[in-house]
């Protein structure tokens, strides 16, 4: 069975890591899977193409705000070249009304709502067999005779037990790089899919050091950390500045995004420490931290 893990990325500096993810936890039980990743400006016709002509089985796409409409129009087009290909979706733009969304879509076959590193593994143990039973995994929603059944959401995965995908994935000196030291956010804002989690899984700090001192063993050029506010917990924000300062090798950069109003004295005092461009913070704060 062969599998496509694919997107369309906003540009081509950036990488999908929801796919990286999925990759190493299901690589080992189906080696006949392969990561391609293409972007809003790629021609609708080259990317067609690209997901025809290797007879995939399965084919899954990443979804999100810039790329759901356009991924929509692939599959119709995909299943009507191709009517026995499956076409599976996830990310934040397809979990939220999974079963609305496939009534409209006949193309779709699967919808993986939330974290899938879990899910996808299950899901493809099932597929292959020569009778499957998609209604016990949770968090799928499925088509079957023409009808669309959704099971029950799945609870948050052991994010500790994820493994680190780069690893695993050879190095892309061309692209950002993206990492997460922890899921969940503290707030609960009404406009941000984030809020519907209400606690922070964040990983053990040896893991996280491990993980960034391969960024810097490999010399990547830019790390882009995607905690949704990584100065939640302060004295665990300033362990991770303070080691990335120690072990800075003079060519990694790393991005982050800190809540203003978290912003303490220790936390200012650290920063005036760091060396310019190492640390990339987002203009506001600058101006912030310079009036403090």
């Amino acid at each position: 069975m062969k599998v496509l893990l694919t997107t369309l990325n906003s540009k081509y500096i950036h990488s999908n890591l929801a796919l990286k993810y999925l990759y190493v936890v299901s690589q080992e039980k189906q080696p006949s899977i392969t990561i391609k990743e293409f972007t809003i400006n790629n021609d609708d016709d080259y990317i067609f193409s690209e997901l025809i002509r290797e007879d995939y089985d399965i084919i899954c796409f990443s979804c999100y705000i810039w790329n759901r409409e356009r991924i929509l129009y692939l599959t119709e087009n995909v299943k009507k070249a191709k009517p026995q290909v499956r076409i599976l979706l996830g990310g934040p733009e397809v979990s939220f009304d999974p079963t609305q969304l496939m009534m409209e879509n006949e193309s779709i076959d699967f919808i993986i709502s939330g974290e899938g590193e879990e899910i996808f593994p299950v899901f493809l143990d099932e597929i292959v067999k020569e009778t499957p039973d998609f209604s016990t995994i949770l968090g799928l929603t499925y088509r079957s005779n023409d009808k669309v059944f959704a099971n029950s959401p799945a609870p948050p995965v052991q994010f500790e037990l994820v493994p680190f995908p780069y690893l695993f994935l050879m190095n892309e000196s061309d692209k950002v790089l993206y990492y997460e030291s922890s899921r969940g956010c503290p707030f609960s804002c009404s406009y941000c899919l984030s809020s519907l989690e209400k606690s922070i899984r964040a990983l053990p700090m040896d893991r996280v050091k491990t993980d960034l001192s391969y960024f810097i063993y490999k010399k990547v050029k830019q790390v882009k950390f995607i905690d949704r506010t990584f100065n939640y917990d302060k004295e665990r924000c300033i362990e991770i500045l303070r080691y990335l300062m120690e072990t800075d090798n003079g060519i990694t950069n790393f991005h982050f995004e800190l809540c203003g109003d978290l912003i303490d004295d220790a936390l200012l005092e650290l920063m005036e420490m760091y060396v310019p461009d190492y640390f990339n913070l987002k203009s506001e704060y600058r101006a912030q931290m310079k009036k403090l």
